[in-house]
C-alpha cells in the first residue's frame, strides 16, 4: 500500500510539473519572473516527482531490478535538487521550455542570469 502512495504522490507532482512547464495558461505561466519560484518549478517540482517514483520503486522492489531503478530515481532527483537548488549553476538552455526562453529574453540581452 505505501509504495502506491508513493507512486500516486509522485505522478501527481510529475502532472502538476509538466502542467506548469508547458504553461498554456496565464496561472499555469504566473511563475515567470520570480527566480527562486522559477526554480522550483523547473527544477525542484520534478525532481521531488522523481524522488517520489524512486521511492515507489525501492519500496516494491524487493532488491530487485526494480529496487536498483528506484535508487537510480532517487540519486538523480537529489543530485539534481542539490547542484540546482544550492549552487548558482545555470540551468542548461536546452531544458527550458521555449515560451519561457521567449519570455525572459530581456534578461539575457542585459547580462541578467536566466534561472
Amino acid at each position: 500500500m505505501l509504495p502506491l502512495l508513493f507512486l500516486v504522490l509522485g505522478l501527481l507532482t510529475a502532472a502538476g510539473a509538466v502542467w506548469l512547464r508547458l504553461g498554456r495558461t496565464d496561472g499555469a505561466r504566473s511563475w515567470v519572473g520570480h527566480v527562486q519560484q522559477e526554480r522550483m518549478v523547473l527544477v525542484t517540482l520534478p525532481s521531488v516527482a522523481l524522488v517520489l517514483v524512486g521511492v515507489a520503486a525501492l519500496l516494491a522492489g524487493d532488491h530487485g531490478a526494480l529496487a536498483s531503478v528506484g535508487a537510480l530515481l532517487v540519486g538523480i532527483g537529489v543530485v539534481a535538487i542539490l547542484v540546482f537548488n544550492t549552487t548558482a549553476v545555470p540551468l542548461p538552455r536546452w531544458s527550458l521550455p521555449g515560451w519561457y526562453l521567449t519570455r525572459t529574453a530581456h534578461r539575457r540581452r542585459r547580462g541578467k542570469k536566466v534561472a
